[in-house]
C-alpha cells in the first residue's frame, strides 16, 4: 500500500498516546483501513488485541429510506454478536470465574481418566466404610468364576479386566452421549439468553458489565479493532461502544488502557462537530485505486501476462467502472481461473475482452449475472438484447428527424438573401432602429435593476454568440449617438422576442453552413 508506513505511524501513536482512547480509521469501502490494521498487528507481535468484525449484505438495497429504517438491526442483537465474539476467542480456563459457560471439546482418554477417578475413588470410600460389603462381593464374583470352571488364580486377572472394560465402555457411552446433546438454546450470561425469545430492552452491555470488566482483567487485552460496524446502519452501537471504553478505562483492576479502533467510512457522521466528539483520532486513509487510475492498477496487472489478448484500448474503456481495489483483484483472480479452466473448441472460440467484461459484470452485479444463466428469469441482459431492435430502431428515427431538420436548415440558408452572420446581425441592428439611426450598442434590463449591453463591435465579432442578446422576462433598449451624449430608446418587448427568433433560427442556419 502507498504511504502505508505513514499510516501504521500515526495508528502506532495513537494506540502509544494514554489520553487516546477511541480511534477511528476513516476511507471508503475497499481503500484499505483493513490492510492497515492487518500490517500494524504484524509489525507489533507483543500487542495483544482483538478482532470484532459484523459481517452484514445490503439486502435492502433500493428500498426506501423508511423501509431501511424498519430494517435496522436491533442494537441489542448488535451488542449480543460483540459480545460472542468476545467470549467465543478465547478458552475457557482463561476466565474460570466466568458465569458465560462453554462446550469444551473432551478425548476420550480425559474421560477415561476422569472415569478411572472416580471408580478409585469409590473403591476407597468401600475399603474404608464398607470393608465386608466389598470383601463378600470380591468372593462371591470368585465363586462365580470357579463355579463357570475357571481356576482361582485366573479370577484374580479376570476381575480387574472386566472392571477396565466397564470403564471404557463407560467412557465410550459418555462420549457419544455428549456429542448427540442437542442444545435448545445458548445462555450467554445469567441474564441474557440468545435464543428464539425477545430480546430484552435493556442493553446487553449494560446487564453485563461486570462479566466484560472481568474479560479484559484477565486477558489483558489491550486493543480491539472494530471493522464493518458502519454496514450496519445503526449508530447508536457507537453510542453504546464508546459509553463501554469509558467504564473499562475506568475500571481500577486493568493496567494498562483499552483502546478501541473503528475502521469505517468517511461518512459515517454528517458533519465535522460529531466526528470529533465521537472520535479521539481520526486517521484518513487515501484510496489506493479510483475512477482515475483504476486504469494503471488493470494495465499494471495485465502487462507480465503475454498469455491475456487484452488490449490497451479495452482497458481504458472498462477501468473507471472499477474503483475498489479488492474486486479489481477478484476480477483478476477469476479471470486467470476462467481462461485457464475454459477451452477452445469447434463450435466456441473464447475471446479474452468478451471474458473478461463477463467476469467484471459478474463482480459488479452478481444478482443479474446469476439471472443471466438461468433460462427462466428475465435478466437485464437477456431483455437488453431481446429489446436490441427496438433500441435500433428509436435511434434511427432520432437520427432521421436530425437530418430532416438540418436539410430543412440547408434550404432555409439557400432561400435567405442575408450570406453571412455579420449581415444578418446589421440587419437585426437596422431594424431595431427602424432603419433611421445608427446605433451604437443594444441594452438588456433584468429584474433587481441589473442591466447590460452590447457593443455593435462585440455583437458583429465572429465569436459572439447571437443567443446571448436575448432573455425571457428582461426588457430592452437601443443606443445611439445624438451630438455629444448617447441616448436610449426603448424597444417593445414583444417586438423584439417576435423578430430575433427568426433572426436567431437564421443566424444558427448560416453557422451550420459554415462549419
Amino acid at each position: 500500500m502507498e504511504n502505508g508506513e505513514e499510516y501504521i505511524n500515526a495508528l502506532d501513536q495513537a494506540i502509544n498516546d494514554e489520553e487516546i482512547r477511541n480511534i477511528a480509521i476513516t476511507a471508503p469501502y475497499g481503500a484499505g483501513k483493513s490492510s492497515v490494521i492487518k500490517t500494524y498487528v504484524k509489525k507489533h507481535p507483543s500487542l495483544k488485541y482483538t478482532f470484532i468484525s459484523m459481517a452484514t449484505f445490503n439486502s435492502n438495497e433500493g428500498n426506501s429510506q423508511e423501509d431501511k429504517k424498519n430494517e435496522e438491526i436491533p442494537l441489542e442483537k448488535i451488542e449480543n454478536v460483540i459480545l460472542k465474539q468476545f467470549f467465543y476467542k478465547i478458552k475457557k480456563n482463561m476466565l474460570p470465574q466466568s458465569r458465560y459457560n462453554k462446550i469444551e471439546k473432551m478425548s476420550y482418554m480425559y474421560i477415561f481418566i476422569w472415569t478411572f477417578c472416580v471408580n478409585i475413588f469409590c473403591l476407597i470410600g468401600s475399603v474404608l466404610f464398607f470393608p465386608d460389603v466389598l470383601k463378600e462381593k470380591v468372593i462371591n464374583c470368585i465363586n462365580f468364576l470357579i463355579d463357570l470352571g475357571i481356576p482361582e488364580f485366573w479370577s484374580y486377572v479376570i476381575i480387574p479386566c472386566l472392571v477396565l472394560l466397564h470403564m471404557i465402555i463407560l467412557t465410550i457411552i459418555i462420549k457419544q452421549g455428549m456429542i448427540k446433546l442437542k442444545l435448545k438454546e445458548i445462555k450467554l450470561f445469567s441474564n441474557a439468553t440468545l435464543g428464539n425469545e425477545a430480546i430484552d430492552e435493556k442493553s446487553i452491555f449494560n446487564k453485563n458489565i461486570d462479566e466484560i470488566l472481568y474479560f479484559f482483567e484477565a486477558t489483558g487485552y489491550e486493543v480491539v479493532f472494530f471493522e464493518d460496524l458502519d454496514r450496519l446502519e445503526n449508530n447508536d452501537i457507537f453510542i453504546e461502544l464508546r459509553d463501554l471504553n469509558f467504564i473499562i478505562n475506568n475500571y481500577e483492576g486493568l493496567e494498562k488502557p483499552v483502546k478501541f479502533v473503528y475502521a469505517v467510512k468517511d461518512e459515517l457522521f454528517h458533519n465535522k462537530e460529531e466526528r470529533t466528539k465521537f472520535f479521539d483520532y481520526i486517521i484518513p486513509i487515501v484510496p489506493i485505486i479510483n475512477e482515475s487510475n483504476s486504469e494503471d492498477v488493470f494495465l499494471k496487472e495485465f502487462e507480465n501476462n503475454a498469455e491475456y489478448n487484452i488490449s490497451e484500448e479495452y482497458i481504458k474503456d472498462i477501468a473507471p467502472f472499477v474503483s475498489d481495489m479488492r474486486v479489481l483483484y477478484n476480477i483478476f483472480n477469476e479471470f486467470k481461473i476462467y481462461k485457464r479452466t475454459l477451452k477452445d473448441s469447434d463450435s466456441i472460440k473464447l475471446v479474452d475482452e468478451k471474458m473478461l467484461s463477463l467476469i467484471i459484470f459478474k463482480n459488479l452485479y452478481p444478482k443479474d449475472f446469476a439471472e443471466l444463466q438461468n433460462e427462466q428469469d428475465e435478466s437485464i441482459v437477456k431483455q437488453a438484447f431481446k429489446n436490441k431492435q427496438s433500441f435500433i430502431e428509436k435511434d434511427v428515427e432520432k437520427i432521421r428527424e436530425s437530418i430532416n431538420q438540418l436539410e430543412e436548415q440547408i434550404i432555409l440558408v439557400k432561400e435567405d438573401c442575408l450570406k453571412s452572420t455579420k449581415e444578418l446581425k446589421y440587419a437585426f441592428c437596422g431594424y431595431l432602429a427602424n432603419w433611421e439611426i445608427t446605433i451604437s450598442a443594444i441594452g438588456r434590463r433584468e429584474p433587481y435593476h441589473n442591466s447590460k449591453e452590447f457593443s455593435i463591435k462585440q455583437i458583429l465579432d465572429d465569436n459572439f454568440n447571437f443567443e446571448n442578446i436575448y432573455k425571457e422576462g428582461s426588457s430592452y433598449y437601443i443606443c445611439y449617438p445624438s451630438g455629444y451624449s448617447i441616448n436610449k430608446e426603448g424597444i417593445d418587448s414583444n417586438k423584439m422576442k417576435k423578430k430575433y427568433i427568426d433572426y436567431c433560427r437564421r443566424w444558427k442556419a448560416l453557422k451550420l453552413l459554415r462549419r
